[in-house]
């Protein structure tokens, strides 16, 4: 079209050069506009302009690329929200990739053992008095002051509750003998030896001089948490038979029962204080989160028993039980697909300089050539060389994913049971969370590809638990010399293989998009009713960035990714929301709404009030109420006196009931002062001889 509009400007001035020299058309030359067309014509020459065929040629290529994201972003992912992934990559998470070689040394403790102590070295041909007989000899071994010893026994349990795998040819054999294991185990008493060794460790560890200590150090508290983890991961899947049943419940209340003054939970949570801190780097971070998750879904329950709790409370105080699940809802509800693309008229470019034009392209290229970069799947493996260093990058970037998980899912799961405790409860945990910078730091983790984040593979996969010790019992005994490394250089090339292809449609990994979920879910929590929080997101500029996590194809992400942004609309204005129509819609369409709910067309003079701190402050004063009336018998710093107390605080003390029994008050022991002690006898001769009292008129 343009080489056309240029092409009639030169028809039009031989036409009118051809009238003029004709001398027609008024008999004279018009030199004016002669001048106006070749200045046009000179200029639309000058600017460089692209021809017709390189306009489509460039359109049909964009057209392609869009279909191919287009394509990577419609495929909807098949993925089921639960409170945790399966039992065996629940098991594979536990571990890390340098861990490998520990599975061989575990199974080489246990050879010894066995050799020196039983008649057959097969853990399958052992009866179950053999069973528990060795295991009470295990037991022994803790009690021993020779760490040496206790880290060996230490490692014969664990190849046990490891299932035993130099002897199991598949991942459902090696699932079942896990079980039987961990059920014999529990039977035996081997949790509370357990439990006394991980106090024992975690003290030692404090004591060990930190300059001079190194990985082997931490190896009996690694081994603990990991048969700690293996037998409450287990017990907690456990159901269908009663003994089954039966065993799960007094495991549960062997948790419950505290150590002398503080239980399990909360010594795993003064450990992981203490990481964050500072003053105990060494602590093994994952295994505590891990741990600390799995116990408290196993005593608290998770989102099936949350949702009963939730039914039988609302029973209970007579309200309405058929309320609608967000979770359920969500599964039945179909994702929102990519925004509708614009559609491409054919304009003609403004005239520019050339010079300007090659810049502008040149900056174009190097940015798309830098974002192509940082949205590979696999970023922590580029440039690496050797099989080690690759195994390390994917090992850093795979414990991260993990703790993240943990943490996530340990703040939602605490936020929930909070919430259905006690109001109160929840509102402390949420408003210190608050405190601590949650909020931008969850819109941080967001702003990035969060697509190439859900599709991400750092997993060595032949490294993984489960497929490292069917490897080992698939070569051995005895294993070769470089079992080990051979496994690595396998795995690596594999993983470079991978790399080398785009990710197939629907690919995703269950522990990010899980992450994603419970992220979504916890800044849910935390900003619901809640203006100023919700404030918060706005002036942290989350709207865009909630607005790229809707690319991942799943209605639950989605739909809690809408519900943020309908808490925020009001305060956006309204040319964000005439810009956004199509998310508008989505909102009105997937999010429940109620009838005095003007999220869409609020005042906007009462939504840009910023008096948030007394909303905060009142809550805080509240929550402080409530710990002081609940809470201060048990712990002297949360309790409130009179000397204490400020003007407009409730003092609880004043307001506590008096004992009016005459008997009961003079059987309590009165405790006097001692300025009273002093003065004892002046107040005796003032106050009862020297004073006149009819006592006969008094009594009557």
């Amino acid at each position: 079209l343009m080489k056309l509009d240029m092409a009639l400007n030169e028809v039009n001035i031989v036409k009118l050069n051809k009238t003029t020299l004709d001398g027609g058309g008024g008999g004279g030359i018009d030199v004016n506009k002669l001048q106006e067309i070749r200045q046009g014509l000179a200029a639309r020459r000058a600017a460089q302009l692209p021809k017709l065929v390189s306009c489509l040629a460039k359109e049909i290529t964009d057209s392609s690329s869009e279909q191919e994201t287009e394509s990577c972003e419609e495929a909807s992912i098949d993925f089921q929200y639960g409170d945790c992934d399966s039992f065996l990559e629940e098991l594979n998470e536990l571990y890390s990739y340098s861990e490998a070689p520990d599975l061989c040394d575990n199974y080489n403790a246990f050879s010894e053992k066995v050799a020196s102590c039983c008649s057959t070295s097969s853990w399958k041909l052992f009866d179950r008095r053999q069973m528990e007989h060795f295991i009470f000899l295990l037991l022994q071994e803790f009690e021993i002051v020779s760490p040496e010893r206790r880290l060996a026994a230490l490692k014969c349990l664990a190849y046990l509750l490891q299932g035993a795998f130099m002897e199991c040819k598949s991942a459902e054999e090696l699932a079942e003998a896990i079980i039987c294991n961990v059920i014999v185990a529990v039977e035996c008493g081997v949790w509370p030896a357990l439990c006394m060794l991980f106090y024992m460790e975690a003290d030692s560890l404090v004591i060990t001089d930190a300059d001079n200590r190194t990985s082997k150090d931490g190896q009996s508290l690694r081994l603990v948490l990991i048969c700690m983890y293996t037998i409450v991961e287990t017990v907690r899947r456990l159901d269908g038979e009663v003994d089954k049943l039966i065993l799960r419940q007094r495991f549960v209340q062997e948790l419950s029962e505290q150590r002398a003054d503080s239980s399990l939970v909360s010594v795993l949570l003064d450990m992981i204080l203490k990481y964050c801190s500072g003053s105990a780097p060494y602590y093994p971070i994952r295994k505590l989160l891990l741990l600390l998750w799995k116990v408290l879904l196993l005593t608290l329950g998770g989102w099936k028993e949350l949702r009963e709790m939730k039914m039988q409370r609302r029973l209970a105080y007579g309200l309405h039980c058929g309320w609608e699940d967000t979770v359920s809802t969500a599964c039945t509800m179909q994702p929102r697909g990519p925004d509708s693309p614009h559609p491409i008229c054919p304009w003609n470019s403004a005239p520019s300089s050339k010079g300007k034009s090659d810049a502008v392209n040149l900056v174009h290229e190097v940015i798309s050539v830098q974002a192509d970069d940082d949205s590979c799947n696999h970023p922590s493996s580029e440039g690496v060389d050797t099989p080690e260093a690759l195994r390390l990058n994917l090992d850093v970037s795979r414990q991260k994913e993990i703790i993240v998980k943990a943490t996530a899912a340990l703040l939602l799961l605490m936020l929930k049971h909070f919430k259905l405790n006690h109001v109160y409860q929840f509102e402390l945990l949420a408003q210190q969370l608050v405190f601590a910078n949650c909020i931008p730091l969850i819109v941080k983790f967001f702003d990035q590809n969060v697509l190439a984040y859900v599709q991400s593979s750092n997993e060595l996969p032949e490294l993984n638990y489960i497929q490292c010790a069917l490897a080992c019992s698939g070569a051995g005994p005895p294993l070769p010399a470089r079992f080990h490394q051979t496994l690595l250089e396998t795995a690596t090339a594999k993983c470079r293989q991978t790399q080398s292809q785009p990710p197939p449609a629907g690919h995703f990994l269950w522990r990010n998009l899980f992450t994603l979920i419970n992220l979504l879910r916890l800044l849910n929590k935390l900003a619901k009713w809640k203006n100023g929080r919700t404030m918060m997101l706005v002036v942290y500029k989350s709207a865009p960035i909630l607005k790229r996590a809707l690319r991942v194809r799943h209605m639950l992400l989605q739909l809690y990714a809408l519900k943020l942004l309908k808490a925020q609309t009001r305060y956006l204005g309204k040319q964000w929301r005439k810009s956004n129509m199509e998310l508008m819609s989505a909102i009105y369409r997937n999010v429940r709404h109620r009838l005095n709910d003007d999220w869409a067309y609020g005042n906007e003079v009462q939504s840009k009030s910023w008096d948030f701190q007394t909303e905060e402050s009142n809550l805080m004063i509240e929550i402080d109420n409530f710990n002081c009336r609940r809470y201060g018998n048990l712990f002297g710093a949360l309790r409130k006196t009179s000397s204490m107390a400020g003007i407009g605080d409730v003092v609880f003390e004043d307001l506590q009931p008096y004992d009016n029994d005459v008997m009961s008050v003079l059987r309590k022991p009165f405790v006097f002062s001692q300025r009273f002690k002093r003065n004892y006898r002046q107040w005796l001769e003032h106050e009862v001889f020297q004073l006149n009292i009819d006592w006969d008129q008094l009594l009557q």
